[in-house]
Parts: structure tokens; sequence; C-alpha cells
């Protein structure tokens, strides 16, 4: 009886009360219209076909650009996708694996946040907190609006971050330090992995955070050790840092130095440049709701409000704040400071500071993308005001007020829980016409001189045949394709004197060919950059296969380290807490 007293039913409120949230994504079908949801579905078939040719990693998209292939996953962060992959794997079809994902990360950025507000607020804040952050306009933007599945699982990981710093400030045990820096390294590997962009959004505001536990206590972390000064939490939190950063390494590290080979003016010049996609004041606070896109000007055709009742409380924060104990009005001001910085840093009176920081926040392309940072900061300053600290009236009130505050924040939001259906119907074929109709392409390599509008594999696809991806110089030579994979294409060349077999691949750093087994060079040829390979008279297999260069197997083995490390700090821990209790 006492171990059920003792279980939390805050859990299982903010699970129940995710559901509402969660219930549109059981309806049949998929809401292939929101802005990046039918290109999301063709990135999982890719990265599934990847995986299905025995690729651990996959970063090669074979179909993508009309079939003449690019480095999807060296630019895109795979972990959203190993999780969908994985329910795909299991049984689920595309549609239905994503929804699963989309599901799952709706729920764990609830369980996330009150995670952190009962730390903070106790459990009335912390449901508060949490519904709030469910419900948040922008979160729910992020799926039912833009599908952006690799954003929308972002969420979920930045109040747990937050509450890892907030544990290792307050460690009483050199166990407790070990276990928070595993866990914290681990939790930021995984932003990382899950979205670069979210990331580096959302970096600076952990580092002021931590800055902000450092100031706010002369003894944070006392550990059998002796470090209780507080320049060993910034010891701690960077440790923890470079641990999350060799954990993702292996994507981390090509992605970035890989840039290189990429043309990323498509991705970050044009309509993507950030200074076409500044907020206007009144769109923060327009009810309206649309599943339009992003325009250059005012006449945006999708929401950027930041959600009526979270302003209230913010406004009502600001009232309570002589009500709430030091270390609440701490964390209140904090995330008010937040919010104000993000809102003005989606105004277009901040590009002079988007200007001198341009390269490294180009990538970033729509400043409206800090509604992220608001959402998290507007959350936790409600349940700040939610939370019951002090024997005050006020808290009183506040207490008693905070299952209004949920019902509030439901229905405040459920309005938008509303996404477009359709069929859900993914294939080559329709991945191809999309591309066709779209142009979305994401880019071309170096090795391009001429964007494409199509390619001779385009009819091939449509009519639903596989692509002829290999034809001769020698009109006369016979090709039989042996294999058609997602990082391989293997073909038997017979042929009566020496001739070339162009390969409709485009070349990017990876690519190898072998001869009868042999490694052999390739040349490249304008203006696609696709690969071609000489060989001789006589019958012979060309394979061409997509390996990874020494920059990733290199960072493979730095995130391999950095989980061992992890792994290690987590036994150490354990066997540190088995010693003091014994």
């Amino acid at each position: 009886m006492k171990r059920l007293q003792s279980i939390d039913i805050g859990w299982g409120l903010v699970i129940l009360l995710s559901l509402f949230a969660v219930a549109p994504l059981t309806a049949p079908g998929f809401f292939l219209k929101a802005h990046d949801a039918t290109i999301g579905a063709y990135f999982l078939v890719q990265f599934d076909k990847g995986i299905a040719d025995g690729a651990l990693y996959p970063r090669w998209a074979m179909d993508w650009t009309f079939g003449y292939g690019y480095p999807l996953f060296v630019v895109i962060a795979p972990l959203a996708f190993y999780v969908a992959e994985a329910f795909h794997l299991l049984g689920a079809g595309i549609a239905d694996a994503l929804k699963i994902t989309y599901a799952l990360a709706f729920v764990l950025s609830g369980l996330s946040m009150y995670l952190l507000g009962r730390a903070l607020f106790g459990r009335a804040g912390g449901i508060v907190a949490a519904v709030l952050y469910v419900y948040a306009p922008y979160h729910l933007v992020d799926i039912y609006v833009r599908a952006d599945l690799a954003e929308f699982a972002s969420f979920a990981f930045f109040p747990a971050i937050l509450w890892a710093i907030r544990r290792l400030s307050r460690a009483q045990s050199r166990a407790e330090v070990l276990h928070c820096v595993a866990v914290g390294a681990l939790l930021y590997g995984g932003l990382i992995l899950t979205h670069i962009t979210m990331a580096l959004i959302f970096t600076p505001v952990a580092v002021f955070y931590t800055v902000m536990q450092v100031g706010s206590r002369k003894q944070t972390v006392e550990s059998e050790a002796g470090s209780g000064a507080p320049w060993r939490l910034l010891l701690f939190s960077a440790v923890c840092l470079l641990l999350g950063i060799a954990v993702s390494a292996a994507y981390l590290f090509p992605g970035f130095l890989e840039q290189r080979y990429l043309k990323a003016q498509d991705l970050i010049g044009g309509y993507y440049g950030y200074a076409n996609h500044y907020v206007y004041p009144f769109q923060f606070l327009s009810p309206f709701w649309g599943y339009g896109y992003a325009a250059i000007g005012p006449d945006d055709q999708m929401p950027y409000q930041l959600g009526a009742l979270a302003v209230v409380l913010a406004l009502g924060s600001l009232w309570a704040l002589r009500h709430m104990s030091a270390d609440v009005r701490r964390h209140a001001v904090f995330f008010l400071s937040v919010t104000a910085l993000a809102i003005f840093a989606m105004l277009s009176i901040s590009r002079p500071l988007w200007d001198i920081f341009r390269p490294l926040v180009a990538f970033i392309q729509f400043p409206w993308r800090l509604l992220t940072l608001t959402s998290l900061s507007l959350a936790l300053v409600g349940g700040a005001v939610g939370s019951a600290v002090n024997p005050h009236p006020v808290q009183t009130v506040a207490r008693q007020a905070a299952p209004l505050l949920v019902l509030l924040a439901l229905l405040a939001s459920y309005s938008y829980v509303v996404p477009q259906y359709t069929d859900g119907d993914v294939s080559l074929t329709k991945m191809i016409q999309f591309q066709l109709d779209t142009k979305e392409l994401l880019g071309d390599t170096i090795w391009v001189t001429e964007k494409p509008a199509g390619s001779p594999m385009v009819a091939e696809y449509l009519a639903g045949r596989l692509p002829t991806r290999a034809v001769a110089d020698d009109q006369r030579a016979q090709i039989e394709v042996l294999h058609d994979g997602g990082a391989s294409y293997e073909v038997e060349v017979t042929v009566r004197q020496p001739t070339d077999v162009l390969f409709r691949i485009r070349y990017f750093p990876g690519w190898r060919a072998y001869l009868d087994g042999k490694a052999v060079e390739t040349t490249i040829r304008p203006p696609q950059g696709l690969m071609a390979v000489s060989v001789p008279a006589g019958e012979h297999r060309v394979l061409l296969r997509f390996e990874d260069t020494p920059l990733r197997r290199g960072s493979k083995i730095i995130s391999l380290l950095g989980v061992v490390i992890v792994a290690g700090l987590l036994v150490w821990a354990r066997m540190e807490r088995r010693r003091s209790n014994s």
C-alpha cells in the first residue's frame, strides 16, 4: 500500500491529457498536405531502403533528385528516422510508423516537461507546465501544419536537458554527479542527433541556465570528492556538453565538414533567407490558424501565435513574482527573459545581430523557429504561476486554480488539433511525381553544373519500373542488373571491346567502384556529376557502393567511445550508490 501511495499520479495525468492531442493520429490516412509530411515520408522510404541494403547508418538516398541520389542523411539528423524505422520494421507501414513516432514524441514532450516542472514548481505546477507545453500553438504547428518530424521530436529533449542541469547543480554525492553527467550527455547528444538546428537554438538557453544555477548556489555540488565550488558545476557541465557532442559525432562531424561538397546556397538563400521571415508583432497575438506556407511579408498563411493563455499567465506572473519563493521567482524571471529575448530575435529590428552571426545562424532559415523557445519558456512561466510554494493566499489560489488552468489550456488549443488528411499512400512513383511538381530537391553537390528538371529515369519511375541506372558508351554492350539497393548498385557487363559504363548516380565522397571485386577509379561526368567506370572487353561485374570515408569512420569511433564513457559513468554511479548504501 505504501508503494502505491508513493506513485506520482502526475505522470499518468500528463499521459492522459496528452492523448487529446494524439487522438487525430489514430484516424485512417495521413496528413500529407502538411508542409513537410510528404518529404518526411519519402525520407523514411529512403532511410528504410538503406537499412535494407545493410547500411546500419544510411547516408545516401538513392532515389532522390529524380533518381540521381543525394547524401540526405549526411545533412539530415537521423535519430527520429531510426525510431520510425523501428516501428516500420515491426510491421507498421510508412505512414503509420511516422504517426506512431509523432504520438510517442507528443507524450514524451509532456512527460519531459512534467519532470522539469515538478522539480521546479511541485506536482500542480508541473502538470500545468506540461499541458501548456504539449498544447503550445507552435508545438501543434510543428506536427499538424508543418509535419516536421525531427523538429517536433526535439521538443521532448529541451525540458529534460534543463532538468539534468538542475539535478547536477544539486547533486549531493559522487554517484549523483556521475549519473547526471551521463544522463545529460545522452540527452544533449540525442538532441543533436534529432535536429541540429534545434540544438543550435537551444544551446545558449542551456548555457545561461547553467550559469544561473552557478550564480544561485554557493554550494552547488557537494560530492565526496569535495566538489562544492561553483566552478565545478561549470566543469561538470562542460564535460556533459563535450560528451554529448562525442555521442553525436557520427552525424555531427561529417554533417558539418562535408557541407563543403554541397551547394548550401539553395538551403539558406532566396526564399529560405532569414531576412525574409521575421515575425510581425501582431502575429504573436493573432488567433489566425492556417495550413499554408510562410510568406515574404506579413501575409503568412501559417500561425505564429504565442498562445493567449500563455501570454495571460506570463503577464500574471509579473504580479505574482513577489509571492513566489526565491527559487521559483528566479526561474520565472529567467524564463520570462528567455521569452523576451526570443521574441526580440524574431522581430526585424534584430537583423543586425543575425547579420553578425550569419555564418552560424543562416541555417536556422526562419526566425520564427524561435517559437520553440517561447513554447518552452512560457510553459514554465505558466507552471510557476500554477505552483504552490509559499503558504500565501496567492499560492493557495494558484494551487486550486491549477485544474482550471489545465482545462483552459486544453480548450484554448484543442481546435487546432486538426490535420488535413489524405490517403497516406507512399510510393517511389509518387515520390518522383512529388519532386517533379514541387522541385523539392534539397540542393546539389559541387560536381553538378546544371540544376536538373528531370532525368532519363523519370519515365521508368512513373511507370512503376526499376530505373535504368547503368548505360554503356558502347551501345552493343549488354548490362544485367544484379542488385539495386539503397547504398549499392551492381551490374554484370558483357562487351566485346573496352567501354565506359555511365552510372546515373551522383558522385559524393564515399562512393567506391569495384570491377570483379577489385577497387577501380571512377570519372565524374558533367553536368550532373555522374560516375563512370572503364570496363575492359569480356564479361565483368561492376559494383558501386557507398562506404564510409575516413572522416565518417573516425566520427563513428568517437561516438562509440562517447557511448562507452557514458555507460561507464552510469556503471560507476551505480557502484558508488551501492557502496554508500552498504
